[in-house]
């Protein structure tokens, strides 16, 4: 069978073999690589194939029908069960690992400093970040959990998770090692950067300079850590005597490149586009700057720009982008330290905490390159 070639055994370890075994095939359950459902081989046969004792294989399977990962039947066999995570939690070793896991949407550059944040926590903390890019997939993000629950990590931090599962079943928390969200607003306790407060700032700067209306190109309003970006961009106008034009808004699917070029292209044939536009997203915010270039428009001369995220590209882009800060590094570093609280039996907060903003000037705006801190407002 081809579970043979995904299994190795070693007697010179010191683990026994029965361990080596029931580790190993848990983690190919929990990998999909063994579905449920599917019958393991026969303990005899299973001991000839890897040159072991059949008690040891029997001891194996024993293991894992107490982890409920099988069940065993007399005549029936060894059939896989669904996998459970609250299970196999509850039979955790009290020993640490060291390890926990990060499981993050895409590996794009907004989350470069979030990792290097991550990373330098972890060092101080004698500990070991396994990196996972679920790629906006939510099966990919449960079987991510589930590996990493096989894998018995220390704990976990959820970035932007993909997966609703925690939101239609808040208890399944309790059924992995300690785990921090972040990014995730629709998750109690959270750690978030306060994008309503950094949208605020962006779109005020814009208004400052006098335009009757500020356009928005964002991502859909439905999508949890989007919707306080809408909320930033209408408190501001609002603030300034002003409500949202439908008109001068257009949202586009995700943060690409593209995305934001296609999005601008079709705000630019609008009747009467807006000469100042928000964007909530650097990586969009490029795409549009391509768009302007293409349409023979000048930034900031025939439009001004401001943005959302500070990556390396926005400084190195000219007209320089004019853009409000993600605490990126800080969100890495603070996640982290949670983590290690929550390990070590502090349980998570019901309120969500916010890292701030700085507004960073650059041409795109039509100013001078400054920075321009603000206070953290209230959500």
């Amino acid at each position: 069978m081809e579970i043979y070639s995904r299994l190795r055994i070693d007697p010179h370890t010191g683990i026994p073999l029965a361990v080596q075994l029931s580790q190993q095939i848990t983690w190919l359950i929990a990998s999909g690589a063994v579905r449920a459902g599917d019958q393991l081989p026969p303990m005899r046969e299973m001991a000839d194939a890897l040159g072991i004792n059949m008690h040891t294989v029997r001891a194996a399977y024993q293991r894992l029908e107490a982890d409920l990962l099988v069940s065993i039947r007399t005549r029936q066999g060894t059939i896989v069960l669904p996998f459970q995570p609250g299970e196999l939690a509850g039979t955790r070793p009290d020993l640490p690992s060291f390890l926990f896991g990060v499981i993050l949407p895409t590996p794009a550059p907004i989350y470069i400093p979030y990792l290097e944040g991550i990373q330098d926590a972890a060092g101080e903390a004698r500990l070991l970040p396994l990196i996972c890019f679920a790629r906006d997939n939510p099966h990919l993000t449960d079987r991510y959990l589930q590996q990493l629950l096989a894998k018995r990590v220390d704990g976990i931090i959820v970035t932007s998770t993909s997966s609703h599962r925690f939101v239609d079943e808040p208890s399944l928390i309790d059924a992995f090692p300690p785990i921090v969200f972040v990014d995730t607003p629709d998750i109690p306790g959270s750690l978030l950067p306060d994008s309503k407060d950094a949208t605020y700032l962006a779109v005020g700067h814009l208004l400052q300079h006098g335009y009757p209306q500020i356009g928005l190109i964002a991502c859909p309003r439905d999508w949890a850590n989007v919707e306080p970006c809408w909320q930033g961009y209408e408190q501001a106008l609002a603030e300034a005597g002003l409500k949202p034009d439908p008109d001068l808004i257009v949202e586009v699917p995700d943060f690409s490149h593209q995305s934001g070029y296609e999005g601008t292209m079709t705000l630019l044939q609008r009747n009467n586009p807006p000469r100042a536009v928000f964007i909530i997203a650097d990586s969009l915010a490029l795409g549009a700057m391509q768009a302007f270039a293409d349409a023979g428009l000048d930034v900031p001369a025939d439009i001004a720009l401001a943005s959302y995220n500070n990556i390396e590209q926005a400084a190195l882009h000219r007209p320089g982008l004019t853009t409000a800060t993600l605490p990126a590094y800080d969100m890495g570093t603070k996640a982290v330290q949670l983590l290690q609280k929550r390990m070590e039996g502090y349980p998570p907060g019901k309120e969500h905490e916010f890292l701030s903003s700085e507004l960073i000037i650059r041409e795109s705006c039509g100013c001078e390159p400054i920075v321009k801190g603000k206070e953290r407002r209230g959500s």
